[in-house]
C-alpha cells in the first residue's frame, strides 16, 4: 500500500478551503515524478484521512440532495466509493477534460471545517 508521502501535512494546508482538486493538484506540486495512477491512489488516501478524521464533509450527490440536507451522511467506505467509482477510467493525464469534469460536477461538492466547527464549500 501506498504512504501518505511526505509532504501530507503540506498538501493538505495547501489544499484547505479550496475545491477537490486543489488537493489533487498539490499531490503532483510535491511529488512531480508520480504517475497519474499513483497521483490518484494518493488523492484517494487523503482524501479518506481527511473524511475519517473529520476534516471534510461531502455535499450529497446530486440525486440525493434536498434543501436543508447539505451534508451527505454516508460512511467514509461508501463516500469513497462513490468517488472512486466515479473516477475517470479513460484519463491519461492530469489536465484530461475527463478530470476537469469529473472534479467539477461528476462528484459532490467538497466542504471544509471551519475553526467555528461549520462545514463550508469553496
Amino acid at each position: 500500500t501506498m504512504k501518505y508521502g511526505p509532504y501530507l501535512d503540506e498538501i493538505v494546508k495547501n489544499s484547505y478551503d479550496l475545491w477537490i482538486d486543489g488537493i489533487f493538484g498539490a499531490v503532483r506540486g510535491f511529488n512531480k515524478n508520480i504517475t497519474l495512477d499513483e497521483q490518484k491512489e494518493l488523492f484517494f488516501t487523503i482524501v479518506e484521512r481527511l473524511l475519517k478524521d473529520g476534516t471534510i464533509k461531502f455535499t450529497p450527490p446530486n440525486e440525493l440532495w434536498h434543501e436543508g440536507y447539505n451534508i451527505w451522511d454516508a460512511s467514509t467506505e461508501e463516500i469513497m466509493q462513490y468517488l472512486r467509482n466515479a473516477f475517470p477510467k479513460e484519463a491519461k493525464h492530469e489536465d484530461d477534460m475527463v478530470l476537469i469534469d469529473y472534479f467539477y460536477g461528476g462528484i459532490p461538492a467538497v466542504l471544509w471545517k471551519q475553526e467555528d466547527g461549520i462545514y463550508r464549500g469553496s
